[in-house]
């Protein structure tokens, strides 16, 4: 589409590392010459900062590893969406930090065991931020911006299953007008539209 003068591509629903691998891979077979990344997701915080569901998490690192083995810490270049203000929805908490995939494994319900001793490296889980990484320290010419809503903050008790996959739940979020998801679209459509 073309949004205020700029040519954007809009991709819905990577899910999952491999997708988004595959995905960012055909985009830039496509397009060599892209010079922006906005990404808008969701994630589950676990970080200790005030915040709601629905409110909003800025990625500054990339989290790899685990206890057992150790972590990998890899700064993440998203400055540029803090300093973006939001015109149309706002009244948002925001929060940062390091991000972590998690890679789903058959069989196993959950990865959260290998993690859970990170001395507050990781903030938030996605399924994604992994891939993007990856694609964007390979095409260092692209600038990058990633905004997340929050899904579930588990540590408080409000994992998926009472926040996103709760029918109660979604019915009220979706008659807010405000909502995060809104909030990470305008942030990261703005970033896409200014000039460089």
């Amino acid at each position: 589409c073309n949004y205020w003068g700029k040519n954007i591509s809009v991709v819905q629903l990577s899910w999952g590392v491999t997708m988004t691998r595959d995905m960012m891979g055909t985009i830039f077979e496509l397009n060599p010459n892209i010079k922006k990344i906005g990404v808008v997701g969701g994630v589950g915080y676990v970080g200790k900062n005030d915040v709601e569901v629905d409110d909003i998490f800025y990625p500054n690192s990339l989290v790899q590893g685990n206890d057992k083995w150790g972590y990998k810490i890899t700064p993440i270049d998203n400055s540029m969406i803090d300093k973006i203000e939001n015109k149309y929805f706002f009244n948002k908490k925001t929060t940062s930090g390091g991000i972590y995939s998690v890679v789903p494994k058959k069989h196993v319900i959950s990865n959260f065991d290998r993690v859970k001793n990170n001395d507050d490296k990781i903030m938030a889980f996605d399924m994604e931020a992994v891939a993007f990484s990856e694609k964007i320290s390979q095409n260092k010419k692209v600038d990058f911006a990633a905004c997340y809503y929050i899904m579930d903050i588990p540590l408080k008790g409000l994992g998926l299953g009472n926040t996103y996959y709760n029918l109660e739940f979604l019915q009220e979020l979706f008659e807010q007008p405000n909502r995060g998801k809104y909030f990470c679209m305008e942030k990261v459509i703005r970033f896409l539209t200014q000039k460089q």
